[in-house]
């Protein structure tokens, strides 16, 4: 029983912030519109702050991460779609959910285990390529899945990747100035 409680809070957690990434996301909508950054008349965001967030869960957790971050994905496209479409949905929340713990276990099967159960050290720069091989599996997967065209794919992969890269640099500041001002 304290495995399922254990799990329900974990879930609960991953969902939080994940939705804590969206809504960082959505404030980045009016600088978008500003500098004209639409596609196709149809939103598409610049940076997409989730995906670093998935990584992140999915680099705490392993495995286990693609059950955590399933109700925020389907959480996540719900609200991105207003529910119209659902079984396209909830196979989207399914690769955003799995996608980041596939890129993990890829990576561990070629002799970089990465997750942070197995190491005491953070190497930013494995997460950046994983986040990048995450957002490849991602973005390959969905393409093929709902027929996307080649620009389609690029902003997709494009907003995953620089969602990774600026969530990890703004940890990566945060952490060293909360460091700096602990030792003072």
């Amino acid at each position: 029983m304290t495995g399922a409680i254990e799990l329900f809070k974990q879930t609960i957690g991953a969902t939080i912030v994940c939705l804590i990434a969206i809504s960082i996301t959505w404030l980045f909508v009016p600088l978008q519109d500003h500098i004209g950054y639409r596609y196709a008349d149809h939103l598409a965001f610049m940076i997409y702050f989730p995906h670093g967030c998935r990584l992140l869960i999915s680099w705490a957790f392993g495995t286990r991460s693609a059950l955590l971050l399933l109700p925020s994905a389907a959480i996540e496209e719900a609200t991105m779609h207003l529910l119209g479409h659902f079984p396209y949905v909830l196979v989207i929340a399914i690769v955003l959910s799995v996608s980041p713990a596939l890129a993990f276990l890829i990576s561990a099967s070629l002799g970089y285990e990465s997750r942070l159960k197995y190491n005491s050290r953070t190497h930013w720069r494995r997460l950046l390529l994983l986040g990048f091989a995450s957002s490849l599996i991602e973005t390959v997967t969905l393409s093929n899945l709902l027929g996307w065209t080649s620009q389609q794919f690029l902003v997709w992969w494009l907003s995953s990747w620089l969602g990774v890269l600026f969530t990890l640099i703004s940890l990566m500041f945060g952490f060293r100035f909360w460091r700096l001002w602990m030792t003072k």
